[in-house]
């Protein structure tokens, strides 16, 4: 399978605190956590979406580069460590933050991408009239949670969800195949069999080795057409949220619905640009076997002029949080929102 991967997340305590933020005029950062999995340490404990760390075992987190990577790795790493962390999480009754202290000890517990599928209570004020506005919170494509992926699509399909938002604000990309898949149930079955991306290898370098015949073969261009798929949601127009932080098999969903003339909006700020990707190749060198995942294809997707999209510095939003907090004319609250983004604000499926 190719992989498409901006980078990776690593958590061993379930805590997904993939944003660093500063501070006005403070020497230390604190960590604000985007997910939290279920049934983890984190969970279990009480740490929610939204949270903010600002000390983890007594000591404030820093702002070298050197030390917050060690104290980082120290939080990761270390399973059946226990640490304490201390913060502030928002108290709905006093409308106002509160400290926390939690005691944590790592352990094994499952990492599904699916974070949070729900169906949006959003009235007729909001232009919600006669809609049904899906929203899906997805992590990472990772193949081994397709079966959870499909299963979310298909119970938004069950509750007559006519318009989706999908969150991808933190997701790095992953699996090719599991990319095509989502894009696939997204879309209505007329679909099947659209181009939706094309895997373009170095044309200097066509042979590979192949680890089912042990032999090298020859390499060319490969096609990702959409599926026939279970479900299909059939939606004319997909809302995306997105940062920075998203990033690959990301990126190719959005180029490449809007390559089939998918009407894909993009809301937050320009994406990484990582329009390339790469494939497992395993080798046994003596008694050891090596894994090695070298970039060898670009992603190609072809917009409607019938050239490529060219994203490799990101993808422009069509509502760009960053101009929007730099314009002082806007609402101050929404101003600090789009400063703070993509921190989470609320609890999962509020849109206040």
């Amino acid at each position: 399978d190719g992989y498409l991967y901006g980078g990776p997340h690593y958590h061993r305590h379930g805590i997904l605190p993939c944003i660093h933020h500063t501070f006005p005029h403070a020497a230390s950062l604190a960590f604000a956590v985007e997910h939290v999995y279920p049934s983890s340490p984190a969970a279990n404990a009480g740490l929610k979406r939204g949270d903010v760390i600002s000390h983890i075992n007594g000591n404030t987190i820093p702002m070298e580069v050197n030390r917050l990577n060690e104290l980082y790795k120290s939080v990761a790493y270390n399973e059946g460590t226990t640490l304490t962390i201390e913060g502030e999480t928002f108290d709905k009754e006093k409308n106002d933050f509160v400290p926390f202290k939690y005691s944590l000890t790592a352990a094994e517990y499952e990492e599904n991408p699916v974070a949070h599928s729900s169906v949006l209570d959003i009235d007729a004020t909001y232009g919600a009239e006669g809609k049904k506005i899906g929203y899906l919170s997805y992590l990472s494509f990772d193949s081994d949670f397709d079966q959870n992926l499909i299963d979310a699509i298909s119970d938004l399909s069950s509750q007559g969800v006519t318009d989706m938002i999908l969150d991808l604000r933190i997701n790095l990309g992953g699996n090719v195949a599991s990319s095509r898949l989502l894009a696939s149930m997204l879309l209505d079955a007329s679909h099947n069999g659209a181009l939706y991306a094309t895997l373009q290898y170095n044309p200097n370098n066509t042979l590979y080795f192949d680890i089912n015949t042990g032999k090298y073969s020859k390499r060319s261009d490969t096609e990702i057409r959409l599926e026939k798929t279970s479900t299909n949601l059939g939606v004319k127009k997909l809302w995306v949220i997105g940062s920075e932080y998203t990033a690959s098999a990301s990126e190719m969903l959005i180029v490449g619905l809007r390559s089939i003339g998918i009407d894909v909006e993009l809301i937050g700020k320009v994406t990484e640009g990582k329009d390339c990707g790469m494939e497992v190749n395993e080798k046994k060198i003596g008694s050891t076997n090596y894994t090695f995942m070298p970039i060898n294809f670009m992603n190609i997707a072809l917009g409607a002029d019938g050239n490529p999209i060219d994203y490799q510095n990101g993808i422009t939003p069509d509502v760009d949080f960053d101009k929007y907090f730099a314009d002082e004319s806007i609402n101050s609250d929404l101003r600090k929102s789009c400063g703070k983004y993509p921190i989470p604000e609320a609890d999962w499926g509020k849109y206040q």
